[in-house]
């Protein structure tokens, strides 16, 4: 589940991380906040992923009105462990949170690329010191166990 603004900005709830100076790949980025978190904190560069249509539209707001547009790469894709499409439910952006995603195209509302972690990682020269943070609502055992 995302952390609120409340757990990312009042509590903290990254500071064990170390951004600073780093790029950062964050996958379900949802509306933007812990990439802004992340920027803040010095990170160098971010790539913020989100599946979800609204979150994402509400994620290049986040970025514009905070002048991020030449350090976050927004990617409107979900992670897999295989390229294609993913399924995506058309919810209220605050019920992102629950929403699963699937590769099950049959009875979909809409469909987003799905891009793996491998293909993310060398598009964007991804080094070994970088931070990776998935918050993915389930894709993170897609991805790790493929």
């Amino acid at each position: 589940m995302t952390p609120s603004l409340s757990e990312i900005f009042d509590y903290d709830v990254y500071n064990k991380l170390n951004v600073n100076r780093k790029t950062v790949v964050d996958i379900g980025a949802y509306v933007g906040d812990s990439v802004k978190y992340f920027a803040l904190k010095g990170a160098r560069k971010a790539i913020a992923v989100e599946p979800h249509p609204g979150a994402y539209v509400e994620m290049i707001e986040t970025i514009k009105l905070n002048n991020f547009e030449q350090f976050i790469i927004p990617i409107n894709a979900g992670l897999a462990s295989k390229p294609g499409k993913i399924c995506t439910t058309d919810v209220d952006i605050s019920a992102t949170a629950h929403a699963l995603h699937s590769k099950n195209e049959n009875s979909c509302e809409t469909t987003v690329p799905a891009v793996t972690l491998d293909d993310l990682l060398k598009r964007f020269a991804v080094d070994a010191e970088s931070v990776l943070k998935m918050d993915c609502e389930g894709c993170e055992f897609d991805v790790l166990n493929k």
